[in-house]
Order: C-alpha cells, then sequence, then structure tokens
C-alpha cells in the first residue's frame, strides 16, 4: 500500500480498537471490535478501510465490514485474504486496490 500505491504511512492505522480512532474518540458506546487497517486522508478523515482475513473473504466478511464501517464511516472499503486484496465497489468485489490519491479525487469530486 506505501510503495506501490502512495499511501501515506503516517495515515495509516493498524489493528487499532475503534475506541483508539482519533475522529470516534468522542463516541460513547462503541463495539469492542478493532479495525484492521484505516487510511485518513490529510484532514484524519477515515478513507479506506481494510479488513484482513485468513480464510477465503466471504459473503461474512463483507458483512462484517460493512458492520464495523457503520461506526468508522470511511467512504471506500477493501477485504484482503490470502489470494490478494479485493476493493468494494457497487457491493461487488473487485480484485485490486486504487491508488491512495485517486481514492482522494473520488470524496472531493
Amino acid at each position: 500500500m506505501i510503495e506501490k500505491l502512495g499511501f501515506p504511512s503516517s495515515l495509516l492505522a493498524v489493528e487499532k480498537s475503534l475506541d483508539q480512532l482519533p475522529h470516534l474518540k468522542y463516541v460513547e458506546k462503541l463495539p469492542q471490535r478493532r479495525a484492521d487497517i484505516l487510511c485518513f486522508t490529510n484532514q484524519i478523515k477515515p478513507l479506506l478501510l481494510v479488513e484482513c482475513k485468513q480464510d477465503k473473504v466471504d459473503a461474512t466478511a463483507v458483512e462484517q465490514v460493512l458492520g464495523y464501517n457503520a461506526f468508522v464511516q470511511a467512504p471506500f472499503i477493501a477485504l484482503a485474504d490470502e489470494r490478494g486484496v479485493f476493493f468494494l465497489c457497487d457491493k461487488e468485489l473487485k480484485p485490486g486496490l486504487p491508488h491512495y490519491e485517486e481514492l482522494l479525487k473520488a470524496v472531493k469530486e
């Protein structure tokens, strides 16, 4: 993500519980869950939530990350497993992940 897709390491949160995320620190009653990878914009707003699975990504994994995102509210979601990374777009998993700048451009339009 950092070297090939331009994601700034300083804007990545890895394995953080929801109550540790800066934009959720004042939200009460957060579930005891953690975000595997969350990428922020320069304004520390969520941009991309990535759920990493040991097993194959399936419909249950998609529902899980959508549930997390109800709190996180990232405009983009991806899932990863041993086969690779899949970007959730129009309720379909598509292989690969867009460049950081592409995601930023999409949220500014």
